[in-house]
């Protein structure tokens, strides 16, 4: 298939799959939340993002080595990427080790990150079972990322929607019937490990090369260094964004309790969902890119940039401004008026979140141009502003301040600094990069008021005012999309790309 067809078909494996995952996903967390509470909400949360600081162990090797598949797969040569994946396996064996270790050796000091009053012993139980789902998820990543590279993520998404679907259904039943959150836990872990065995199956059906590695990737000497030395610039990369995304709930354990991490976590839920549904269209178009700018072709690299960024912006538009207008009405529906938290929260969040996917296009052209080692200097430097304004606005504004600490230390940083790596790679100015992002943020904002406003004027209250906000908001930002952008060529290929996907 050509690279249209791929993304194609990988974008509506993706959708199919977060519509299902998502709807199960919610069901599953509503159900946590009314049978469990908020402190076991606010541990839940804890943990994952302790694990997600372990993970610095994967030391971003993982878009690195996807990088190096992209031309051994464009070429068909069998043995280079035999020899890559035989690489691979050795790399995420000793990442697996050091999580591990490192994971258990953080044990002593949970007493002085975990402010909680239940049960210390079975805090520790919950711990080591997220450290076992952590680990477990490495185990086949060498072979899920021939599959990714070669542009067939659709295979990764159906494994991931048969297993966690089955999973968060017995996670529901288990729930509602126990009532008990070890059970829980340890239903996760089985299901990571029965999805490992899915995408190893399937590797070695759609590559049957990769069934003995060691004997194809004899016959190949690979560029070791160049490997090693674009993978350090990535450690630092990785380090660094782990630290500016994952320490949030961390900060507010500590300077406000761990209760406070469960409040703070049910609107940043909502916010991964929609992370969710960006990575749908990055992960469906990342290999594809990749094999685009594999080519070395910076005119046409950059015309499908126009294009990519464009369909971005609009459902950031889209995303941004239906949150602010209907996150809290949301909360008082879904988990009740006790949950709902102030406004400061809502808009520190979505500055925050708005920054990040403006991104998803420049980073996602620095990785698949292997421009690792150009962008590395400016991370630690994002991680450091984060952490220090973190506590400073975390006293100062709460849980609202150590939000928009992370949105702020990548606007000052990474938001302008990539740009114009990738841009002066491509040919053009950061000049024309800042216009476009501030154009962009101005419509943002001015359609974010514009439709709090006009909703605001709705008197009404409960599921029914969800459902009317939600879809007056739709059409505002439709009408205002339309009528700014209607004549511009990035709008006219969006809207004939659909037409013939749906016609």
């Amino acid at each position: 298939m050509n690279r249209t067809e791929n993304v194609a078909k990988n974008l509506t494996f993706g959708v199919i799959s977060k519509v299902f995952l998502l709807g199960a996903t919610f069901l599953v967390r509503t159900l946590f939340i009314r049978i469990l509470g908020a402190e076991y909400t606010g541990v839940s949360s804890l943990y994952s993002n302790i694990l997600s600081l372990l993970n610095l162990a994967e030391l971003g090797f993982g878009s690195v080595l996807t990088y190096e598949l992209y031309k051994p797969l464009k070429d068909n040569d069998e043995e280079t990427v035999a020899a890559l994946v035989l690489l691979f396996k050795k790399i995420y064996t000793a990442i697996i080790a050091v999580i591990l270790s490192v994971g258990l050796l953080l044990i002593p000091f949970l007493k002085y990150i975990v402010k909680s009053d239940l049960n210390q012993q079975d805090l520790l139980i919950y711990y080591v079972l997220y450290l076992a789902d952590s680990v477990a998820s490495y185990f086949v990543a060498y072979r899920t990322m021939v599959i990714e590279a070669d542009q067939k993520r659709y295979v990764i998404n159906l494994a991931e929607i048969i297993t966690k679907f089955v999973m968060y259904i017995c996670q529901s039943v288990y729930l509602v019937v126990t009532k008990d959150f070890l059970g829980y836990l340890v239903i996760q872990v089985v299901f990571t490990g029965i999805k490992n065995v899915l995408l190893h199956a399937a590797s070695l059906k759609m590559y049957p090369y990769l069934g003995d590695i060691s004997k194809e990737a004899s016959k190949v000497q690979l560029e070791t260094s160049r490997i090693y030395k674009n993978a350090k610039a990535m450690c630092v990369t990785k380090l660094s964004t782990v630290i500016l995304n994952q320490t949030d709930s961390i900060i507010i354990s500590m300077l406000l309790g761990t209760i406070y991490v469960g409040y703070y976590s049910n609107y940043y839920m909502l916010i991964v969902y929609l992370n969710s549904i960006y990575n749908i269209i990055v992960t469906s178009i990342e290999a594809s890119v990749g094999n685009l700018n594999a080519e070395l072709d910076t005119q046409k690299s950059y015309g499908v940039y126009k294009k990519i960024d464009f369909l971005i912006f609009c459902m950031n538009v889209f995303c941004v401004t239906e949150y602010v207008c209907i996150v809290q009405d949301f909360i008082a529906v879904w988990i009740g008026d006790g949950y709902i938290q102030k406004m400061s929260l809502v808009a520190a969040l979505m500055i925050t979140f708005y920054l990040q996917q403006a991104m998803n296009t420049v980073v996602t052209y620095r990785q698949t141009m292997g421009l690792f080692e150009a962008t590395k200097k400016v991370y630690p430097i994002m991680a450091f502003l984060n952490i220090v304004l973190s506590v400073v606005l975390g006293v100062r504004m709460g849980v609202a301040g150590v939000a928009l600490a992370t949105g702020l230390s990548r606007f000052f940083t990474s938001f302008w600094y990539e740009g114009k790596v990738v841009f002066e790679k491509m040919g053009h100015s950061l000049s024309e990069y800042l216009t476009k992002q501030l154009l962009n943020g101005v419509f943002t904002v001015v359609t974010v008021l514009m439709a709090y406003w006009l909703v605001s004027l709705i008197s009404l209250g409960g599921l029914i005012a969800v459902i009317i906000k939600a879809l007056l908001t739709g059409l505002i930002v439709i009408a205002m999309l339309f009528t700014v952008y209607h004549s511009s060529d990035e709008w006219k290929w969006t809207v004939e790309y659909i037409k013939g996907k749906l016609w």
